[in-house]
């Protein structure tokens, strides 16, 4: 197995770098969470974005691929054996018709999770679904500088930002990665070759330097709100490529989590466990507010919120 390097200074060859487009305006990708949508996100994270009303950036929307039917939410409700953390759906396995709901009311989901939550079923579909979203999003003149994820969104932007550091470390391929992801799963459809996920990787947030010919990331900065750790055993075996080296996520992005003292959904501890297990510690900020599972806008985050992100773009 390959040991990758400390520094990101590998040439990136011509396959790696599409930097035809040159996508000027600078965007963050709002990742909603279970049971929401982009509108719904969207609607929610109106006042966030009320506090940034002469900004030079954009946001951006994206729904998860999956919808989640409510037979499904409701047979979750109903079983004692089943506790919604927002990262605990279930097989998607209802077949019974229902009557047709707007898209904008459709209640999605970036995973469905089983065998007792340790799979995240199509996990790799969800990164490569929102990995062309964002190849498209250039194509429209955007330029990805930001990520930000609510409660299992944010779960997703951690995978992404784990495979994005993984990439800066030069420890995004065959030779290093866990063999499972190139392999069928028992209890996992998804048959995402993993390939594409690092082609989209290498060109959405790498770039060459056009005087050394170094590799540098693009992305400035990942905000994550109520999130958790994934349980997923694939993901954590994604993130022991970069712990066993003494590596974690980011250090040359910044990083921004937030979270509820009196979140009664995602656990407080959770959020701090994440931080400050995963997360490089130098690049990483720690901020709380006292409500609970939600998006905060306060007078208690607001300043902090608006220098983070004000200085990281």
């Amino acid at each position: 197995m390959m040991n990758g390097t400390q520094e990101g200074n590998t040439r990136l060859t011509s396959s790696t770098s599409k930097d035809v487009i040159k996508p000027s305006l600078s965007t963050i990708v709002m990742i909603h969470g279970w049971l929401q949508n982009g509108k719904i996100f969207k609607d929610k994270s109106a006042a966030f974005r009320k506090q940034f009303p002469n900004h030079q950036f954009a946001f951006s929307f994206p729904n998860a691929p999956f919808v989640q039917s409510k037979q499904e939410v409701s047979q979750m409700i109903s079983s004692p054996a089943r506790v919604i953390n927002s990262s605990d759906d279930q097989d998607n396995n209802n077949t019974e018709s229902e009557e047709p709901i707007p898209d904008e009311a459709l209640q999605r989901t970036w995973v469905f999770s089983r065998m007792n939550r340790t799979v995240y079923a199509r996990w790799r579909e969800s990164i490569l679904y929102l990995l062309n979203y964002m190849r498209k999003e250039r194509k429209e003149g955007k330029r990805i500088d930001g990520l930000l994820g609510f409660s299992q969104g944010g779960a997703m932007v951690t995978v992404l930002a784990a495979l994005i550091s993984m990439e800066y470390h030069n420890l995004l391929n065959r030779e290093c990665l866990p063999s499972s992801l190139y392999e069928p799963h028992p209890h996992d459809e998804d048959e995402t070759n993993f390939d594409d996920i690092i082609e989209a990787i290498r060109e959405l947030f790498f770039t060459v330097h056009p005087e050394n010919g170094k590799k540098e990331c693009t992305l400035k900065l990942v905000i994550l709100v109520g999130t958790f750790k994934p349980n997923s055993i694939q993901i954590n075996q994604v993130m022991e490529t970069l712990m066993s080296r003494n590596l974690k996520i980011g250090g040359f992005f910044k990083t921004l989590h937030i979270y509820g003292l009196n979140d009664d959904v995602i656990k407080p501890e959770r959020s701090q466990e994440l931080a400050e297990d995963w997360y490089v510690r130098d690049s990483t900020v720690i901020l709380t507010h006292p409500k609970k599972h939600i998006l905060p806008t306060g007078s208690e985050v607001k300043e902090e919120l608006r220098r983070f992100i004000k200085s990281s773009l």
